[in-house]
C-alpha cells in the first residue's frame, strides 16, 4: 500500500513540475488523432506499441523470459493485483519463468484508456486481459487488471517499462 501513494506521490510530482503545462492537458485519449496529441506523444505511442506486439508474440510462445525481460528496465518496480511488489528485472525474469511454468498464454488484449509522453517519460493506464491456459488443469480462463504503466525511454532510445501498477478491474454494475 505504501508503494502505491509513492507511485501517486510521484506523478503527482511529475506533472506539476514539468518545463511545458501539465500531462494532463496532453494526454492522449485512444479516439485523439495524432495531431491533436503531438509528436512527441505520437512517436513514443508508436514505439511502445510496437514493444508491445513483441511482448505479446513472446508471451504467446512462452518460451523467453530473458527476452520478455530485457523489455523492462533494471529497476523495474511492480504491484501486482495481490499487493505483492516485484523489484529488478531478474526478479522479472523469474516471475515470467514461473508463469510459463504454469500458464500457456493464448492472448493479451489491451484497452488503453489514457496515455501520454513527454521527454523520456511516458505513461499508459487502461485495461489488460490475458486469456490463459492452466497448464496443470487445461482450463482456459481470462484474467483482467485495471493498469497504469510507466515507460522509460533509455540513452539508446528504447521505451522500456519501469513502473506497473495492476489492480483486479472493478466490479461491473
Amino acid at each position: 500500500m505504501r508503494y502505491r501513494h509513492a507511485v501517486l506521490s510521484t506523478w503527482v510530482l511529475l506533472c506539476s513540475s514539468v518545463t511545458r503545462p501539465a500531462f494532463a492537458q496532453h494526454t492522449a485519449d485512444v479516439g485523439r488523432s495524432c495531431a491533436a496529441a503531438g509528436k512527441d506523444v505520437c512517436s513514443a505511442r508508436a514505439a511502445i506499441e510496437k514493444d508491445w506486439l513483441v511482448m505479446i508474440e513472446l508471451m504467446k510462445r512462452g518460451a523467453d523470459p530473458v527476452r520478455l525481460s530485457s523489455h523492462y528496465t533494471e529497476d523495474i518496480v511492480i504491484v501486482e493485483p495481490d499487493d505483492s511488489t516485484i523489484h529488478g528485472r531478474a526478479s522479472v525474469e523469474s516471475v515470467w519463468r514461473k508463469y510459463f511454468a504454469e500458464f500457456s498464454y493464448l492472448d493479451v488484449r489491451r484497452d488503453v484508456t489514457r496515455f501520454d509522453a513527454q521527454d523520456n517519460l511516458a505513461y499508459e493506464a487502461g485495461v489488460a486481459t490475458y486469456a490463459v491456459r492452466e497448464k496443470s488443469t487445461g482450463n482456459t480462463r481470462d484474467l483482467a487488471v485495471r493498469y497504469i504503466y510507466v515507460w522509460k525511454r533509455d540513452a539508446s532510445g528504447r521505451w522500456r517499462l519501469r513502473d506497473m501498477n495492476e489492480a483486479a478491474p472493478a466490479p461491473r454494475s
